[in-house]
C-alpha cells in the first residue's frame, strides 16, 4: 500500500480533484456524523461542503473516491454512549481513501494522506491520476506534497504539521 502525504487548503484539494474528475469517472462518499448511519455522496468535489475542515469528535475526515455507482453504507457498532456508526475501508470493497487533516481551529494546517484500497481497475486509474495530478500541482517538501496555497501560507508563517499538538521541531519547514 503506497501512502501519499500532503498539505492542502480546500482550494488546493478541490483543484486537484476537479482535474482528476476530468480524466477519470468517480464519485465521493463522506460519513460526517458517527451518531447517524447516513453517508453523503457527491458527484463533484465542488459539491462537498467543509472539505478539509475538522469535525468535532473526529481526528480526520475520510473522503472515499469511488467508481461511479458504488454503494456504501455505514455499519453500527456498540459504544459506551450507545450505538455509533462507522464507514471504514472494511465496508468498501475498493476505493481511493483520503484521510483529511486540514484546517485545525488553532490555525495549523494538518497533514493529510491518501492510498488505494482494493484492486478495482477504475480505482487503480483514479489513484494513478490523483498521484500524477499532485505531482504536477503540488511541490515536494520533505516527504510531503504541498499545494500552492498551502505553500504560500507556509512561507507566510502558518504552521503545517502532522499533529495540532506537535512541538515546533515537528513543523514542516520551507526549504
Amino acid at each position: 500500500m503506497k501512502v501519499t502525504y500532503f498539505y492542502a487548503t480546500p482550494d488546493d484539494l478541490r483543484g486537484v480533484l476537479t482535474a482528476v474528475e476530468s480524466i477519470a469517472a468517480l464519485g465521493y462518499a463522506v460519513h460526517p456524523d458517527r451518531s447517524a448511519a447516513r453517508v453523503e455522496t457527491y458527484d463533484r468535489a465542488t459539491d462537498i461542503p467543509d472539505l478539509l475542515s475538522l469535525f468535532p469528535g473526529y481526528f480526520v475526515q475520510e473522503l472515499y473516491l469511488l467508481p461511479p455507482g458504488t454503494a456504501v453504507a455505514a455499519v453500527p457498532f456498540e459504544h459506551v454512549t450507545g450505538i455509533r456508526y462507522r464507514l471504514t475501508p472494511r465496508e468498501v470493497s475498493s476505493a481511493v481513501i483520503m484521510q483529511l487533516g486540514g484546517e485545525h481551529p488553532d490555525g495549523a494546517l494538518i497533514r493529510s494522506r491518501f492510498w488505494q484500497h482494493g484492486s478495482d481497475a477504475m480505482v487503480q486509474r483514479i489513484g494513478r491520476t490523483l498521484r500524477q495530478q499532485m505531482r504536477r500541482d503540488f511541490q515536494d517538501v520533505g516527504e510531503a506534497k504541498v499545494g500552492r496555497q498551502a505553500m504560500a501560507q507556509l512561507r507566510e508563517g502558518r504552521r503545517l504539521t502532522f499533529d495540532a499538538k506537535a512541538p515546533p521541531e515537528g513543523y514542516l519547514r520551507a526549504g
